[in-house]
């Protein structure tokens, strides 16, 4: 009798939480499914374990394009509406401008929580945000900066052609690709080149994804934040910060360049450097910020000086990650290889030894290639927190809250794409006016790097970048893979959350006759 009574005590409970549920979508809360107390809404994600996007993809496809979820703690808003989303990140931006705080990431690297894309808004990441812009190829950047950049990876990428060229290996892995993005990252970002330092560089670029690796197991404690209390959690993952950071003072010379520029102040010029004309930065990214610490070290301390640094660097592995996707897709589907071969021989004199970003408008195969990756792995967005109590297509928003983007849903929805799992990149081009050729088309609903104050800052890096290696990979060799699709897929190609370099495949090398 007594568990007949437990059972109908339980089941009355489970009513009424339906019933409460019910209740407060009347109050004008996004719908939501029925949660448990405690762990909320985790029990739906135990079917994903590592996926949580796939899990919140069949939320959505039973309760809406916006719904409201409990994991853990945390309160959030899950939204895959299109109108939604740009009131999140254009309308009313500013409302949802904040970002959640991870208890995880400030035990692993305290005080990087607060500087680029993982702080809340405030004036001044406002201004390091436009000292960021200065130098990552975006509108703001000078032509000399830009020219800059483009020379090191000229430089780094025709070394890598050659080592490839004329050695007996004939296959690319992850490990080689990350050495050739990282080192081109860091000689434009700290203005120092490795010269002989290979080993240590290399030790640097593996703490990165051991960084982001710890971050992702940590996430937890985010959720049960009473967890932090267990040194279990943080076991071995704390050093590679602080080693991270190292290297940068030291072998990234900030120290040295710290030294030698606080002999200068205070500047010569006798102005701040806010009031500079950005067409007149010509300084590398760390020097930039270096000065920026003595003309005004409250606003700019020296550990947000490197962390900012160290911040842009970080995203070393991501733009790794999605390249090896972009060549992995290709090395599976030989057609788009030659399409975009061919117009790279109908379009690019034959004597270039390099091509350069400069003539990507002119590649759009292989920026349509690019485009359909991003589009395919859809790395997401970081979550947005309400700033204050607003409202979103008429629900109420508390402040707090935060706001997940669910860019997969929108990237994969056959509503929107046609075979939205196969790679297409044909999808992103349109005949021109005249037919004679065909042009670049991107959908009002495509969002690779966001919009509004939080887009992306560092997207104009990263696509100079990857246009730079397919686009000269492809011109001298057919890629190929003894993996198939479904290998290949469980090697990290679709998974963006993979962030061991172990898990990703290689692909073979086959030089061609005409090259």
């Amino acid at each position: 009798m007594s568990l007949i009574f437990l059972a109908a005590v339980l089941l009355i409970f489970y009513y009424l939480a339906i019933l409460l549920d019910r209740k407060l979508d009347k109050n004008g809360k996004a719908p939501s499914p029925f949660k448990f107390p405690i762990i909320g809404h985790l029990h739906l994600m135990t079917k994903y374990p590592g996926e949580s996007w796939k899990a919140f993809n069949e939320i959505q496809e039973k309760f809406g394009k916006i719904v409201e979820l409990k994991l853990g703690v945390q309160k959030f808003l899950l939204v895959a509406d299109l109108d939604a989303v740009k009131e999140i990140l254009l309308t009313n931006g500013k409302k949802f401008a904040n970002r959640p705080y991870l208890k995880s990431v400030d035990r692993l690297a305290p005080g990087i929580e607060n500087v680029s894309h993982l702080c809340s808004w405030s004036n001044s990441y406002k201004e390091t945000r436009q000292r960021i812009f200065f130098h990552t190829l975006t509108s703001s950047t000078s032509n000399g900066v830009r020219n800059r950049y483009y020379g090191i990876m000229a430089r780094k990428h025709e070394y890598f052609l050659q080592s490839l060229s004329s050695g007996n290996k004939r296959e690319l892995c992850l490990k080689d690709l990350n050495f050739l993005i990282g080192s081109v990252f860091f000689e434009h970002l700290c203005g120092k080149s490795l010269m002989n330092d290979c080993g240590s560089f290399e030790q640097f670029l593996i703490l990165q994804y051991k960084f982001h690796e710890n971050s992702i197991n940590g996430s937890v404690v985010d959720l049960f934040p009473i967890l932090g209390r267990l040194e279990i959690f943080y076991k071995n993952t704390t050093g590679s910060i602080h080693q991270l950071i190292n290297y940068l003072e030291h072998d990234g010379g900030l120290l040295e360049r710290r030294d030698r520029l606080s002999q200068e102040y205070p500047s010569p010029r006798g102005i701040s450097r806010n009031q500079e004309n950005p067409q007149e930065l010509e300084d590398c990214f760390s020097e930039d910020l270096i000065r920026c610490h003595f003309m005004d070290p409250a606003s700019m301390s020296w550990r947000k000086c490197v962390l900012t640094v160290l911040g842009l660097l970080l995203n070393v592995p991501n733009v790794t990650n999605i390249t090896m996707a972009c060549l992995g897709y290709l090395s599976l589907d030989h057609e788009v290889q030659d399409e975009i071969r061919s117009e790279i021989k109908r379009k690019i004199p034959w004597n270039d030894d390099i091509i350069s970003p400069d003539q990507s408008m002119k590649l759009v195969h292989t920026k349509a290639a690019m485009m359909e990756t991003l589009r395919l792995i859809s790395s997401p967005y970081l979550p947005h927190s309400a700033i204050e109590n607003t409202s979103l297509n008429g629900y109420r928003v508390e402040k707090g809250t935060n706001v997940l983007v669910n860019v997969q849903y929108i990237n994969h929805s056959p509503d929107l794409w046609e075979s939205p799992l196969e790679f297409k990149p044909s999808r992103f081009l349109i005949p021109s006016e005249d037919g004679s050729s065909v042009q670049i088309r991107k959908p009002s609903f495509f969002l690779p790097y966001s919009l509004g104050c939080r887009s992306c800052p560092g997207f104009g890096m990263f696509e100079a970048q990857a246009f730079f290696i397919v686009a000269n990979l492809l011109r001298k060799f057919q890629l190929s893979t003894s993996y198939s699709h479904q290998e290949m897929q469980k090697r990290g190609l679709c998974n963006f959350s993979s962030m061991k370099q172990a898990d990703f495949f290689s692909l073979n090398l086959i030089p061609l006759e005409d090259s």
